[in-house]
């Protein structure tokens, strides 16, 4: 059974995490946009990401196809 986290145990993992990759300037909100970026890279539709993110409008999932179309 996995328990609640204490305190602020997530935002400590998480900076020890990214001091150890090298990566002190990364926030935890960029993890959303990799997620994304990476979901399209392998596929998702404009509908599959809109969903992910729950947004309204295709706009925004646009952003994440066009940084993976190949020139």
């Amino acid at each position: 059974m996995v328990g609640r986290c204490r305190g602020d145990a997530v935002r400590q993992a998480f900076g020890r995490a990214r001091r150890k990759a090298g990566m002190p300037s990364f926030r935890f909100h960029d993890l959303r946009h990799t997620g994304q970026t990476l979901a399209a890279a392998t596929g998702a539709t404009t509908k599959d990401l809109m969903r992910r993110l729950g947004h309204a409008s295709p706009a925004a999932a646009y952003r994440y196809l066009h940084a993976v179309e190949w020139p």
